[in-house]
């Protein structure tokens, strides 16, 4: 089994998938005003990390959902998207990001969804994103 199958074992099973699908449903519905709240979040955990953004954050919002987008895709065959994060996770390399960003980015994702989901955001269904994050975060880095 390779490294990959095994960590998808470990961190991510498909069976978070409707968890995963349910909980996209209102980031589907506005995806800019869910991508305002995360960037929120995150620079307010992390002022620093401003600086490896972009004044205009336009694109840069509308990068996060396509993205978003793409893992929601890949949800049933993850193994098909290793090497699109890893190439992601290279590129993050080049503008200065560092694993340890990735712990910011997580809380700041797992806080905007539960805003945007409400009493939806049920501990189960943070759990499933944290097991996909640390999933996507792990490939990232390999990158």
């Amino acid at each position: 089994m390779s490294d990959t199958a095994e960590l998808l074992f470990d961190v991510y099973t498909r069976s978070d998938n409707p968890m995963l699908r349910a909980t996209l449903a209102p980031v589907v519905a506005d995806p800019d005003g869910f991508a305002r709240r995360f960037y929120e979040r995150l620079f307010e955990r992390a002022p620093a990390l401003r600086r490896l953004f972009p004044t205009d954050m336009t694109q840069q919002r509308m990068k996060l959902v396509q993205t978003l987008g793409v893992v929601a895709a890949g949800l049933d065959e993850p193994e098909h998207l290793v090497g699109t994060l890893q190439e992601l996770g290279a590129r993050h390399r080049g503008y200065g990001v560092k694993f340890a960003h990735y712990v910011e980015v997580g809380e700041a994702m797992l806080g905007a969804l539960a805003d945007v989901n409400g009493p939806t955001f049920t501990p189960d269904a943070r759990a499933a994103w944290q097991r996909l994050f640390a999933w996507v975060a792990e490939q990232m880095r390999r990158g």
